[in-house]
């Protein structure tokens, strides 16, 4: 059965939702274990990495404001761009910034989780 638009919606709210309060079981859970993600700074890593940043509260979310998301569906996958109005700490040094994301979800047995994730910065609004 090919995924909807509601079920990638409610993954993408899930995401935000781990994000936001570091809950390393639930990203564990939304992110493929071959995950490859691209950060801002052009830095390439895993699923561990990600999750470590999370759980060693490294990385520290206070706000994801989305806005501009478009969903592409292709049969058991689907691609999303969005932008993120975020802010935060990052390893005790405060942030605040506009980003563009781009990601790829698959359907799994366990449900939707994330293969590709790509960051980059934006203008402010």
């Amino acid at each position: 059965m090919s995924l909807t638009e509601a079920e990638v919606e409610a993954a993408e709210a899930e995401l935000r939702d781990a994000m936001l309060r570091g809950h390393v079981e639930a990203l564990d859970r939304l992110l493929a274990d071959e995950l490859i993600f691209t950060s801002h700074t052009g830095h390439v890593m895993g699923k561990a990495e990600d999750l470590a940043a999370h759980r060693d509260r490294l990385l520290r979310l206070s706000r994801v404001d989305v806005s501009d998301r478009q969903i592409r569906l292709a049969g058991d996958a689907a691609v999303v761009t969005l932008r993120a109005e975020m802010a935060g700490t990052w390893d005790g040094n405060a942030f605040v910034g506009a980003f563009r994301y781009s990601r790829f979800w698959r359907r799994e047995a366990t449900g939707l989780r994330v293969l590709a994730a790509h960051c980059s910065g934006a203008a402010v609004a």
